[in-house]
């Protein structure tokens, strides 16, 4: 039975709710172009992205998000990766765009 038929997804890694600030960022002819959004979702495989503009299925990116909760430190998270999924219809007027990271997210913290 597919996981279509049983109503089930089955993810490489369980997914968490992260609405956290994220910048996608591209290398171009022409140097780095940098798109914001806001996190929806985050595993160890990538992350799904409300960004504020299309990035093309395909597309090799960077992902940075920040973690940052009312006074705690703040984390960084980064990985480079690559546009899996486009969605078709925007969310709060952002496009909701997959990214598979290519490599495990690197983490940094802020003092």
């Amino acid at each position: 039975m597919s996981s279509a038929a049983t109503g089930l997804e089955r993810r490489a890694s369980r997914r968490f709710d992260l609405h956290q600030s994220a910048v996608i960022r591209i290398k171009q002819n022409e140097g780095l172009r940098e798109i914001g959004g806001v996190s929806q979702n985050t595993s160890k495989g990538g992350a799904l992205v409300l960004a504020d503009s299309e990035i093309p299925k395909g597309t090799r990116v960077e992902l940075h998000l920040t973690l940052q909760e009312n006074t705690l430190p703040v984390f960084r998270l980064h990985c480079p990766g690559e546009v899996v999924r486009v969605g078709t219809q925007t969310v709060h007027g952002k496009i909701p765009i997959a990214i598979a990271c290519t490599q495990t997210f690197n983490f940094m913290h802020e003092t």
